[in-house]
């Protein structure tokens, strides 16, 4: 599988504790170059507007957030060393003497101007709704240090969210090519060339001293700069791990096999990556829950699983896969219909539709497969099938502009479940994230509910919203795995399928 989570998703920045495992390969030396394979060209770099997790994998390395995030669910310090929160409200204070890439000090009022630039509905950011939340005020004390966030209603994941916001420093607000170009973060690196569809290079910046856990910019083994290299094929992608080519490189495919055989060091990441959408907007098929009820029940969902994940599918428990998530539960196995190919047809037996079915083949050599797959099965209804395959680009302009799709097989993936509420409900492309038209009132009366409750007290009712969508066919979860990541002559953590910058440390073979 390959990643481009959250429509293309949105990774959480976070730390983990480095360490070691046997690597094969060249022998890479402290200051060296640390290269790392994407299945597909990022396109815009640009931290406050892009939605694709290819994007986010490097802009991790050019800006930083506020808060990192635990493997175990809990939060560590960021840019902000201290922070306090209410249902309402959290109060960052943030580290002393973090510059900016330009060398400017980095501002309580440059945090905020990030917030509300994203909070701005003109601005058209896709993290409004999902790491910001709608009508969020804003208040920055630069004497203090401070920034703090309030909402009108109560938010168990206000602070939490802040590790999917790349704060950008105040220049940049008006400079958006400046962004594409990462001139304006805070991080451990800043990019120095960019060749789209070949190559990013970034350099790494000694000055850097605020990583998460204390890490500075100079610490031993610590990469001097990194590439990420745009690797279309996975089995290329795999002869170039083996062969001490690239450092690090997600393969989920046949040649993990071989990975494994050579004790690649190895960090897991869980993710969706088989999930159904349908168009409910007036004029799509989808718009009739008895033809989604219908398409659904002409699928087996098992195989499914195995067709696009292989050995490592699964059909998921929760919308909710990637870790760490708060809330644990099964509430997709007693609401998804059995295979039922007579009871489908009986659905649609006023007429068959026509469906034109999108997909993103950047999630893995699975993917085609199973879309071919479920082609098959509703052709066998007399549905008339038109698949098309899609980049991260092309998925973005199709499900959020044009609306020229019926079914999307493309997963949105979060650690959050009020994160995916912003697209499971609300407002619809252009002024939301809701690209699926979905109307539920059973689901917003739930999350209403859940919103209201500590985030540890509210599970039960996030796992009922989860249950009122699926009983209605509003998204179907039909695939999720254990995703590698593959390093060679490096070691490096990894949180919700992207490398931790500031944990990359090169080996010696």
């Amino acid at each position: 599988m390959r990643s481009t989570r959250w429509l293309g998703g949105w990774l959480c920045a976070s730390m983990m504790l480095v360490a070691s495992c046997g690597t094969g390969g060249a022998a890479s030396t402290a200051g060296g170059t640390f290269t790392m394979a994407v299945p597909e060209d990022p396109g815009n770099l640009d931290p406050l507007l892009a939605s694709s997790g290819l994007t986010r994998r490097i802009n991790r390395f050019l800006y930083d957030p506020l808060l990192h995030l635990r493997p175990d669910g809990t939060l560590a310090p960021g840019l902000a060393t201290a922070w306090t929160t209410t249902p309402t409200s959290a109060t960052f204070t943030l580290k002393e003497g973090v510059t900016c890439a330009d060398g400017s000090p980095l501002t309580a009022s440059d945090v905020a101007a990030t917030f509300g630039f994203i909070a701005d509905p003109a601005n058209g950011s896709a993290l409004l709704g999902v790491a910001v939340t709608p009508g969020v005020k804003v208040g920055a004390d630069d004497a203090a240090r401070t920034v703090t966030l309030t909402v009108a209603d109560p938010d168990p994941f206000l602070a939490r969210k802040t590790t999917s916001v790349f704060v950008v420093c105040r220049k940049g607000l008006t400079d958006p090519a400046g962004r594409q170009r990462g001139g304006y973060g805070t991080g451990l690196f800043k990019l120095t060339e960019a060749v789209p569809e070949d190559h990013y290079t970034l350099v790494r910046r000694p000055e850097y001293a605020w990583g998460p856990g204390g890490v500075s910019g100079r610490e031993p083994r610590m990469p001097g700069s990194a590439v990420v290299k745009v690797v279309k094929n996975e089995t290329t992608a795999a002869n170039l791990l083996l062969s001490g080519q690239v450092n690090v490189a997600e393969v989920n495919g046949p040649d993990r096999d071989r990975l494994d055989a050579a004790s690649m060091f190895k960090r897991e990441d869980h993710t969706m990556i088989g999930e159904l959408f349908f168009n409910q907007a007036d004029g799509h098929p989808g718009r009739d829950q008895k033809v989604r009820q219908a398409l659904v029940a002409a699928l087996d969902i098992t195989e499914l699983a195995g067709v696009i994940a292989g050995k490592a599918g699964r059909v998921p428990q929760s919308l909710v896969a990637q870790e760490p998530k708060p809330c644990t539960g099964d509430a997709v196995t007693r609401n998804l219909p059995a295979h039922d190919a007579a009871r489908a047809k009986e659905l649609l037996a006023g007429g068959a539709p026509r469906i034109r079915l999108v997909y993103l083949p950047a999630y893995g050599e699975g993917v085609a497969p199973a879309a071919e797959l479920i082609a098959q099965r509703w052709r066998g209804l007399g549905v008339q099938v038109e698949l098309k395959s899609m980049s991260p680009s092309q998925s973005k302009e199709t499900l959020y502009g044009t609306g020229a799709w019926d079914v999307s097989m493309i997963p949105v993936n979060a650690s959050l479940p009020s994160q995916l509420a912003a697209f499971l409900s609300g407002p619809t492309p252009p002024d939301g994230n809701n690209f699926a038209h979905i109307d539920n009132p059973d689901y917003l009366r739930l999350v209403k509910q859940a919103m209201a409750l500590p985030a540890d007290q509210g599970c039960a009712r996030w796992l009922a919203a989860e249950e009122a969508l699926l009983r209605r066919f509003d998204v179907v979860p039909f695939s999720e795995s254990p995703t590698p990541v593959y390093g060679n002559a490096v070691t490096f953590d990894l949180v919700t399928g992207g490398v931790v910058p500031s944990s990359v440390r090169l080996t010696t073979g």
